[in-house]
């Protein structure tokens, strides 16, 4: 009896790993085929459009030109590259969504308890004091975690010389990934970011932006305290070595390629910022979502093996009187010294948020390019 139950257990188990690897494989074919559906044929038209030269039709080059910064680049779909996908599903996947889920869940739980019972604020001193560095050590340690789980292994600091001091109110950053937080969390003492105002109702990550002391904000909000406002309160009340206010001025996400033109609202207040860019470095997976469903990025990422990081740090910037009396001046000299340190991996664009919700609609299918054109035409 025992003789022949032996190998009927090792043909089970050598069937159940065989049938295991062959559903994964099939899920990773069917990440690719969703995945590819949704970005491909509305990049191909529009890198077709700008790639062609006999158009002649300057208002589409136009317009394709302002959908090339929410373009999400992918290699093309191979018979070796959907194995590995189906393997990292099965045997990588599960570990990263574990870890990422369950750091975002440890920092809830320690915001909810002890950032409740003792605030940090280092202002106060003492105990206060105390739990602000605690807290900063706690976040720093779960979101380089969480940004492990994404296969960010290996993260460059270029000019580590620069690196925030606690001095000026006001980070300054291009922004790519809803990972840019995590990254900047582990350098920056429990730093405060700008988020919608919806966000303060999300499960964990709400309660996580509320811990950070952020801003909420109605993008359309007009009368009583816009965000402008909002922002240049928080900028003055900023003491020295307190939580600095982390701002992505191009005031979306962008493929990481493009730096947008800066909105103003981080320079009205007329007081220092410090310019910060990040580049991710991946061929086969780009951390920029807002074209594609979240869950599916996030799959897809965590199936990636891995994506370098550089941080380039650069000193702060004092504005001149000129600058302190013109926002819009102080926004676009931050924005060309941006653009020059960044020239290796990022160029001008123009386009905007307008521009980003064009192109979602066009990936959807909601709208085409001939749609947007007419558009125009009554506009004008």
């Amino acid at each position: 009896m025992v003789f022949f139950l032996f190998p009927g257990l090792f043909f089970a188990s050598y069937f159940g790993i065989l049938s295991y690897i062959l559903i994964c494989i099939i899920f990773g074919a069917w990440i690719f085929h969703k995945f590819h559906n949704r970005t491909s044929s509305a990049a191909s038209i529009v890198n077709s459009i700008l790639t062609n030269k006999e158009i002649q039709n300057p208002e589409l080059v136009r317009l394709c030109e302002t959908f090339t910064p929410f373009i999400h680049s992918e290699p093309p779909i191979s018979i070796i590259s959907i194995i590995k996908r189906g393997l990292s599903f099965g045997f990588l996947f599960p570990f990263r969504f574990s870890l990422f889920f369950s750091s975002l869940v440890l920092f809830s739980l320690f915001a909810a308890t002890f950032g409740r019972i003792i605030p940090p604020n280092p202002s106060k001193g003492g105990i206060y004091a105390l739990s602000f560095r605690l807290c900063s050590f706690v976040l720093s340690f779960l979101s380089s975690l969480c940004l492990f789980a994404c296969g960010m292994f290996k993260i460059t600091h270029i000019n580590p010389e620069n690196k925030y001091k606690g001095d000026v109110p006001t980070i300054i950053t291009n922004h790519t990934s809803f990972l840019d937080p995590f990254l900047l969390s582990v350098y920056l003492p429990l730093p405060s970011f700008i988020a919608k105002a919806d966000v303060a109702n999300y499960p964990i990550i709400g309660g996580m932006a509320k811990f950070f002391n952020s801003l909420f904000a109605k993008r359309e909000e007009k009368g009583g305290k816009g965000i402008s406002e909002l922002i240049s309160e928080r900028q003055k009340s900023f003491k020295k070595g307190y939580q600095p206010l982390v701002i992505f001025p191009e005031g979306t996400t962008t493929n990481g390629n493009y730096l947008l033109k800066f909105k103003t609202g981080a320079f009205r207040s007329g007081l220092a910022v410090q310019p910060i860019l990040i580049r991710y470095i991946n061929n086969k997976s780009s951390p920029f979502f807002d074209t594609i469903p979240l869950h599916l990025h996030v799959i897809k990422l965590m199936l990636s093996w891995k994506t370098d990081v550089e941080i380039i740090y650069l000193p702060p910037y004092y504005p001149s009187k000129q600058e302190k009396e013109n926002s819009e001046v102080y926004a676009e000299n931050v924005y060309k010294l941006m653009l020059e340190k960044g020239k290796s991996f990022l160029s001008f664009s123009d386009a905007d948020l307008t521009s980003k919700r064009q192109y979602q609609n066009l990936l959807s299918g909601k709208e085409t390019l001939k749609d947007f054109l007419n558009k125009s035409k009554k506009n004008e």
